[in-house]
């Protein structure tokens, strides 16, 4: 690898470092507040979308390396070995493993191809074989010599093998029994923010599947399903996600509240950011190293040598290098300072391409009734201090107080108010969802 192209590599793992540094720096003493827990959500947020920008810089240098056949780490698979950065075939666990491919391909289950093995004394990796390994070969496909990875298929990194027709085979037999492969997970955005408005319990995801074989997920209350002891009805998956999404984003729309998010983000932020002497101290401290450095030198010099400035020496100069990082961090954190602007931002743009991180950061509980909801997110409002006093409801602008939310939940109409501390949003739930 070229000196250059190293160095850049090199940087920005030190820039992704320093990201995650700086936001877990911030999230040390955050007020106990509504717009404290949506500060912490924002760091968190903001430190994966830098260290999100800064690897693709990372992937691009990994794609190049890819192109030419090198291999970019990780765990290798059973039947490889890496040399040089370039991957070549141990014949004598490729013997096993195309011996694999093969009783599968011919009827033996993988119950009797583990007894096979076991009998033969062949481990993995130390260890008897396990299920989940033999399953996971089996649907290798470095194995024909093909590497998948975010930014593309390569064929040129592992050398193949199993024949591709043996390891076609083998995947029909797979796909035909379903035994062995990973059902697909479903992604519940709402975990952990449900509560059932009739007995109080958290509402979990769950999946069933009806007599013609149809997958439907949804969230049901927890004392519904231990002991049938709630009647809460269930709600389908995907079109609750989409209505609370809906609503959120309306929220989002409205400049008003958005300003009031931020400034209430703003303002916990200021309240921990008191320590603004933090880079002096540092540079303080780094002169009265380098002078005690200076001196045990001189002493050297002038012939004093021993095993204690020996220690001495070794111990100032990790002090002094432990200096430097927290002043090349303190010196980063000052760039990359929070501002109203950039919470702004991140509120209207990068938050809304993924709505996990959305849910996440916004909502701080949902309780769910058989007529309505009740979404609380993660601020208050400087005109209703926390006292416990509702305000008026907040509509958007041409909604309807008397239809909140109709049959219509791509579009709701919810209104907005203030319950206890956090603001909450109210949305009718249709007689049919």
């Amino acid at each position: 690898m070229p000196a250059a192209k190293a160095f850049t590599e090199h940087y920005t793992r030190i820039q992704t470092k320093l990201v995650h540094k700086f936001y877990r720096r911030h999230m040390e003493n955050i007020p106990d507040s509504p717009e404290g827990v949506l500060l912490e959500s924002l760091l968190e947020g903001l430190a994966e979308y830098y260290s999100a920008e800064l690897s693709q810089k990372i992937r691009r240098g990994l794609h190049e390396n890819r192109v030419k056949g090198y291999y970019s780490g990780g765990i290798i698979p059973y039947g490889y070995y890496v040399e040089k950065k370039k991957v070549y075939i141990k014949e004598d666990e490729a013997t096993i493993v195309r011996q694999i491919f093969q009783y599968y391909a011919q009827g033996i289950t993988v119950k009797e191809i583990l007894q096979n093995l076991a009998e033969k004394g062949i481990t993995y990796k130390g260890r008897p074989f396990a299920m989940n390994t033999v399953y996971q070969m089996l649907r290798l496909e470095k194995y024909i010599g093909i590497c998948r990875y975010d930014e593309g298929v390569y064929d040129n990194i592992f050398p193949a093998i199993v024949p591709k027709q043996l390891f076609d085979d083998v995947k029909a037999i797979l796909a035909k029994n379903k035994i062995g492969s990973r059902s697909v997970r479903t992604d519940f955005l709402l975990k952990g923010k449900l509560i059932c408005g009739l007995c109080g319990k958290n509402m979990h995801g769950e999946s069933g599947t009806s007599h013609t074989g149809k997958i439907s997920h949804y969230y049901k209350c927890m004392a519904r399903k231990r002991d049938r002891s709630c009647t809460k009805s269930t709600l389908p998956k995907d079109k609750f996600d989409k209505l609370i999404l809906n609503v959120t984003i309306q929220l989002l729309s409205d400049q008003d509240q958005l300003n009031r998010i931020a400034d209430g983000i703003m303002c916990a932020y200021e309240k921990k950011m008191k320590d603004t002497s933090v880079l002096s101290l540092l540079e303080n401290e780094r002169k009265e190293t380098r002078r005690a450095l200076e001196n045990i030198m001189k002493a050297i010099e002038s012939g004093i040598f021993n095993t204690t400035t020996q220690t001495r020496m070794n111990e100032l100069e990790k002090q002094l290098a432990d200096i430097e990082d927290k002043i090349e961090l303190e010196k980063y954190n000052e760039q990359k300072i929070l501002t109203k602007e950039k919470v702004m931002a991140y509120l209207t743009n990068a938050i809304l391409k993924k709505p996990k991180t959305l849910i996440h950061t916004l909502i701080q509980k949902i309780i769910v009734y058989e007529d309505k909801i009740e979404i609380f997110y993660n601020y208050t409002d400087e005109t209703n201090p926390g006292d416990g006093t509702p305000r008026d409801s907040y509509l958007l602008s041409g909604s309807d107080s008397s239809v909140i939310l109709g049959s219509n939940t791509t579009n709701p109409n919810p209104a907005f108010r203030f319950s206890e501390k956090w603001f909450c949003a109210v949305v009718d739930l249709p007689e049919k969802l």
